[in-house]
């Protein structure tokens, strides 16, 4: 059997720790450009308030809200 193969059937990443809710996660979408960032949450169990969502893409900084099941942007205008 292949190694690779084993790993991810048992759900253990490159750096050998074990990802328990790899399958739950969902990325935080950026409410300027409406592109992904690389924060992510479990929905049910993250809450963020007033949190500052830098986005790469689009190289801004928003505050955004999230209450376990949706997103909610704070302020249009920058912060940065």
């Amino acid at each position: 059997m292949n190694g690779a193969w084993r790993k991810a059937r048992q759900g253990i990443d490159r750096r050998r720790k074990r990802v328990y809710n790899k399958n739950q996660r969902v990325k935080i979408v950026c409410p300027r450009c409406g592109r992904t960032t690389r924060v992510q949450v479990v929905p049910g169990e993250t809450k963020l308030q007033h949190f500052p969502l830098w986005c790469e893409k689009c190289k801004q900084e928003s505050t955004v809200d999230f209450d376990g099941v949706s997103q909610n942007p704070l302020r249009s205008e920058p912060t940065a």
